[in-house]
């Protein structure tokens, strides 16, 4: 039906011709034939001046550029997908000639992700907000998160966010979907489980012992704690009394109990080896 009446407009446009009163207006070609809205339309042809206009439909486009026979205008944003009969005026004075335009809906692009990495302690929790800026985005557009779609919000500016479930060490896949179906190039998010120390203090002092406070990022309750190189054992009900250990505390503390306390200081290196295998930096500190 409305492939019908785009022929019948056309028809109509060639048999009424250019008016008696002004000089033909003539259109050679649109550049590109198929386009979004919110991109540029170049037409070649004319006479074209100041007063000339663009009808795209039943919008009437006010040309942004205009030089030497050839102008442009820019699709106005919110036209839904179809083919547009296209031609300019002029006072009483119409093209001969008309063309298609053929519009689709834009394809997603991402521009930026944050955070674009996580450390594993936010990923293992249900609440790390992911923001995507780009654009493209339709109205009901939705995040993918490995393929999967999840809850999608969009701000006044365009943006999209959602919340994140928890994920699991390594890259995952981002992408944003239209309702049409069109899928941005993929993003990756990274979660690393990559241990980091970043400071260690001292902690209570008990009678034969001492504690030492381990603080950094993506610890685990499988994490090592290696003290010269050697792995100290983990704190249990079934611990050894009066022998090294270390309690998790949570994902950024490590609690170290030391038995080998000397009436020395000593240069001490500590290290954090996680169940992937993957080590922290070396800390050194100078200790009991």
């Amino acid at each position: 039906m409305k492939n019908a009446m785009i022929r019948i407009i056309l028809l109509l446009l060639f048999s009424l011709g250019p008016a008696v009163s002004g000089q033909a207006l003539d259109i050679t070609s649109v550049q590109p034939s198929t386009t979004s809205p919110g991109e540029r339309v170049t037409l070649t042809g004319g006479p074209f001046s100041q007063r000339t206009l663009v009808m795209l439909g039943n919008s009437m486009l006010t040309p942004a550029t205009l030089q030497n026979g050839r102008l442009s205008v820019r699709i106005p944003e919110g036209l839904a997908p179809g083919d547009y009969v296209i031609f300019v005026t002029e006072g009483n004075t119409t093209s001969q000639q008309a063309f298609i335009l053929h519009l689709v809906e834009k394809r997603p692009l991402i521009k930026g992700i944050s955070p674009a990495k996580i450390d594993n302690c936010q990923a293992s929790d249900n609440g790390t907000e992911l923001q995507i800026t780009g654009s493209g985005f339709a109205k009901g557009a939705k995040i993918l998160l490995d393929g999967a779609a999840v809850a999608t919000e969009r701000s006044e500016s365009g943006s999209l966010s959602a919340t994140l479930p928890p994920l699991a060490a390594g890259n995952h896949r981002v992408q944003v979907v239209n309702p049409a179906g069109d899928t941005s190039i993929p993003f990756n998010i990274t979660v690393s489980d990559q241990p980091t120390i970043d400071d260690i203090s001292v902690g209570d002092d008990l009678v034969n012992a001492y504690q030492l406070i381990i603080s950094g990022r993506n610890f685990s309750p499988r994490s090592k704690l290696l003290v010269n190189g050697k792995p100290i054992s983990a704190y249990g009900r079934f611990h050894p009394r009066d022998k090294d250990n270390v309690e998790y505390i949570d994902c950024n503390t490590l609690r170290y109990t030391r038995y080998q306390v000397s009436g020395q200081l000593q240069r001490v290196r500590f290290r954090i080896q996680n169940p992937s295998g993957r080590q922290s930096n070396i800390y050194e500190a100078t200790i009991r």
